[in-house]
């Protein structure tokens, strides 16, 4: 959207007022909601109704970092494949493993 004098989050603050008004405003009292809504924020005036318009959106922030998928014993015997193989970088230690869990599987 355009760019304003105040940060984000005041924005959406003023917004947030201005969509209650703009909510029980009359037709030419809408006109001149926006015009200033449009002067404040700088805003193109399409956008403007756009965001008066729309029903306010709470974000839900998604856990950060990937999922832990092995266990602590998988994890532990992998540690030890790698340890005795030499530390081999990803792609090297994938391609060994098979050969190396006979010898996990008797330690």
């Amino acid at each position: 959207m355009g760019a304003s004098a105040v940060g984000p989050q005041a924005t959406r603050e003023y917004l947030a007022q201005m969509r209650e008004r703009y909510a029980q405003a009359r037709h030419r009292a809408r006109g001149r909601l926006l015009d200033e809504v449009c002067a404040v924020t700088g805003y193109h005036r399409k956008a403007v109704i756009r965001v008066l318009r729309r029903p306010v959106v709470t974000r839900r922030r998604s856990p950060q970092g990937r999922r832990i998928v092995y266990g602590p014993e998988v994890v532990g015997a992998l540690r030890a494949i790698w340890t005795a193989a030499g530390y081999p970088w990803s792609v090297r230690l994938k391609a060994l493993l098979p050969a190396w869990v006979p010898w996990a599987r008797r330690r």
